[in-house]
């Protein structure tokens, strides 16, 4: 609940006067644009704002989750759901977001999936389970389709190569497409998905357009902080247990495939990087549990709340 209200409070702007673009729904994601289309969202801009911070927070908690349940630090905390609610509330318009942050949601779905291949006990299911998040997450936000790569790279990093292994994996992705593709043609839609969706961002690439002075330092103070995070982070890194060095190991792959996939978009959206906030999550909650006098870390984080907070009336 606190979480949530944190969430909202970050976000009020959104609720007051949502800036939502109906366009860059259009380009990020064809299929969230139908939906929002059909069921008449379109019309009411504040329950899309609603629905973005609900999703943020959902990711948020599943951020938490994953930090806790495979033990990165000595004791619990849901400091990482904070700090990723904080990244993702940094960006001047979470509503336009929503593609992204859906997409998010999946995506750490799929990493609970993956952190668990070490596990022997039903590792058939945990793949299938992984195969499907990084379809749904590329269906909701098409460079997401780069998940695919890293449930590989988590299988071939935590287990022995086995081509049966790869299959489940890869049955589990296809397995979404499969579906939609078999609706879209019973109701003679394939085409319009396959140009729209697909093709577009196959073909189409666009110039990134300058982004704003506010996004602009949503980007920058997260790269300057992770620059002494990362700098902490190797000092203590064979310190750390073994499983949590290949977690890591796992989520630097993350950063290179986002930034790798940043061109699969037919316009290219700087929120793209909201991806990013997951690792950057785990990496910041982990240096901060490592600190003996984390008032440094705490000093950050009021000024950057401030900093969000005013925003609305600086822009």
């Amino acid at each position: 609940m606190l979480l949530f209200l944190y969430a909202a409070i970050l976000n009020w702007s959104e609720l007051v006067n949502p800036a939502f673009q109906i366009d860059q729904l259009r380009h990020s994601s064809l299929l969230l644009h139908w939906l929002f289309e059909t069921v008449g969202l379109l019309k009411i801009p504040v329950l899309i704002s609603v629905l973005a911070i609900v999703s943020v927070y959902l990711a948020g908690l599943l951020v938490g989750r994953l930090f806790n349940r495979f033990k990165f630090a000595n004791q619990s905390s849901w400091l990482p759901a904070y700090v990723f609610v904080l990244l993702g509330s940094s960006f001047p318009s979470l509503v336009n977001m929503i593609p992204v942050i859906v997409s998010v949601c999946f995506l750490v779905l799929l990493l609970h999936k993956v952190f668990a291949f070490s596990e022997k006990e039903e590792l058939s299911v945990r793949l299938f389970d992984a195969g499907l998040m990084a379809a749904l997450a590329s269906l909701v936000y098409f460079p997401a389709v780069v998940c695919l790569l890293l449930m590989l790279i988590g299988l071939f990093t935590q287990r022995t190569v086995a081509w049966r292994e790869w299959s489940v994996g890869m049955l589990g992705f296809a397995t979404p497409y499969w579906l939609l593709f078999s609706g879209l043609y019973f109701f003679g839609e394939l085409n319009w998905f396959w140009e729209g969706q697909m093709l577009k961002h196959l073909q189409e690439f666009a110039l990134v357009s300058l982004p704003s002075t506010a996004c602009s330092i949503a980007l920058i103070i997260p790269i300057i902080l992770s620059l002494p995070a990362t700098w902490k982070l190797q000092g203590i890194f064979l310190q750390t247990p073994i499983h949590v060095r290949k977690l890591f190991l796992i989520l630097g792959w993350l950063v290179m495939l986002s930034l790798l996939s940043f061109p699969l978009q037919s316009r290219l959206f700087i929120e793209h990087f909201l991806i990013i906030a997951v690792p950057l999550s785990v990496l910041f909650s982990f240096v901060v549990s490592e600190l003996k006098k984390p008032v440094i870390a705490e000093t950050a984080h009021a000024l950057f709340v401030l900093y969000i907070i005013i925003l609305p009336f600086i822009s």
